[in-house]
């Protein structure tokens, strides 16, 4: 009876559940939305390997070899972290199926490592036409539409939290800003404070 009322009061809950009215609050200038539940893997692996070519095959597309990612038909898409480590993420496919495909295909653990990573993260789609004007404000990195251009993508700093940053359309200004559930709370409040002057 005990375990039955445990397990129906547990609930799924993001890490910005409650920060939709606030995100509101900044638009239209700055338009903020959490987009949680995204299935992530972090995958440790050697690139030039036969390991490697399995997972490219695996995955249907090739991982990526600088800053910008891939991506497949399926809505998987692969962020370049390090040389030999990457953040895996799909919208169609759950954290356990993609890290299953992963792992059959390093085959022996010495290949490399598949962990899923999906409940240490959080995703936040950021655009508006002040959006590269408020990401300038903590971050050093060029975002402009030249330096920065859609699909391109950067491990950085911003407001002093370690982010990876998306750019999902650098003409419109629209980027996903995927950041470590620990930290989100920080870097939520961060962008609507610094959102208020074009408020």
């Amino acid at each position: 009876m005990v375990e039955s009322m445990a397990r129906e009061s547990v609930t799924r809950q993001s890490p910005l559940a409650g920060w939709t009215e606030r995100f509101s609050a900044v638009a239209p200038a700055i338009v903020l939305a959490e987009v949680p539940f995204r299935a992530m893997v972090n995958l440790r692996m050697r690139t030039g390997t036969a390991a490697a070519s399995a997972v490219e095959a695996a995955l249907g597309f090739a991982l990526p070899l600088g800053p910008t990612p891939a991506g497949g038909a399926a809505g998987d898409r692969a962020v370049w972290l390090a040389p030999d480590e990457f953040l895996l993420s799909s919208g169609s496919r759950s954290a356990s199926e993609l890290t299953g495909v992963l792992r059959s295909a390093l085959g022996d653990t010495a290949n490399g490592a598949a962990v899923n990573v999906s409940a240490q993260y959080t995703s936040i789609s950021l655009a508006g036409p002040e959006s590269r004007d408020l990401l300038a404000g903590g971050c050093s990195t060029d975002l402009s539409p030249d330096a920065a251009p859609t699909g391109s993508s950067v491990h950085t700093p911003l407001a002093q939290a370690s982010v990876v940053i998306v750019v999902t359309d650098a003409a419109a200004g629209a980027f996903l800003l995927i950041v470590r559930a620990s930290f989100a709370d920080y870097l939520a409040s961060w962008l609507t404070m610094a959102a208020r002057e074009y408020a």
